[in-house]
């Protein structure tokens, strides 16, 4: 797989099997996230980022829009985090 996520850190297939988790809440299933796995999400991202020389924000919801994690990175735009 090329783009953000190939590299080091996590491939496709790790990518698809953080995702692929499920759990319910509220009665509705839901895609959960684990907070080791958003920073390992994290963690590459931030790599294309440096790779790319561009600072970013970098934000991992679950798929009702619940941030797991969120980082800034160092002279990142400020205004980025309400995008990421």
């Amino acid at each position: 797989m090329n783009g953000p996520f190939s590299g080091d850190f996590i491939n496709e297939t790790e990518i698809r099997s953080i995702w692929g988790r499920r759990v319910t809440h509220k009665g509705e299933l839901m895609t959960a996230v684990k907070l080791e796995d958003a920073r390992r999400v994290i963690s590459a991202a931030e790599k294309k980022a440096r790779e790319v020389g561009q600072p970013m924000n970098i934000a991992v919801a679950d798929e009702g829009g619940n941030i797991v994690a969120h980082v800034r990175m160092d002279n990142a735009w400020i205004g980025s985090i309400d995008i990421s």
